[in-house]
C-alpha cells in the first residue's frame, strides 16, 4: 500500500484493524476495492456521492489533526461563522490570483486561481466533514433542480 493512497472505509468504521478497508489512487477506485465485486455495480450518482463524501471526511480529519478544530465550542454560531468567513478568504485570494495572474506560492507550477479555487473546496470539506452535511448528495440536487430552471433563471443579468 502506498502513503499516496486514498482509504474507503464504511460507516460503521472502527478502526484498521477490525473493520474493512478499501484502498485506491482515487476516491472511487478505493470505494471499489472497498465493495469488492460489488463496485462495479455503483452508478455515477453513488460514486460521485461517496467521492465527495470522502473527500469532506479526509479534509475534517486532516484539518483535525493539525489542531483547526481544538476550540472549545466548534458548534456554536461564532466559530461555525469562523469556518464560513475562512470560505471567502480563499475566494478573495482566488479573485487576486485572476486580476494578477500570479503563480501559487505553494504549488508554482499552477496558478494561484486554480490554487485558491481547490483551498474554497478543501474548506468546504472541511466543515461538510465536521458537520456531517451530506454534501454530494445535496451537490447532486442543487445540481438536478439548476438544469430545471429556465434560462438565466428568468429576468437575472449575471
Amino acid at each position: 500500500m502506498d502513503g499516496d493512497q486514498w482509504a474507503a472505509v464504511h460507516s460503521d468504521f472502527r478502526n484498521i484493524h477490525d473493520s474493512p478497508v478499501g484502498y485506491g489512487y482515487t476516491l472511487v477506485d478505493a470505494f471499489k476495492a472497498l465493495m469488492g465485486d460489488r463496485g462495479d455495480e455503483l452508478d455515477s450518482r453513488t460514486q460521485f456521492n461517496r467521492s465527495i463524501n470522502l473527500a469532506c471526511a479526509r479534509a475534517y480529519h486532516n484539518s483535525k489533526a493539525h489542531g483547526f478544530w481544538n476550540a472549545p465550542d466548534t458548534d456554536g454560531v461564532l466559530f461555525k461563522l469562523s469556518r464560513i468567513a475562512l470560505m471567502h478568504s480563499e475566494l478573495s485570494e482566488c479573485l487576486e490570483g485572476v486580476r494578477k495572474d500570479l503563480p501559487d506560492d505553494h504549488l508554482p507550477n499552477r496558478s494561484m486561481e486554480v490554487a485558491e479555487l481547490a483551498d474554497v473546496l478543501i474548506r468546504a470539506f472541511d466543515y461538510a466533514g465536521a458537520y456531517n452535511l451530506p454534501l454530494g448528495e445535496v451537490i447532486l440536487e442543487k445540481m438536478k433542480y439548476n438544469e430545471g430552471r429556465p434560462f438565466m433563471h428568468g429576468d437575472k443579468k449575471a
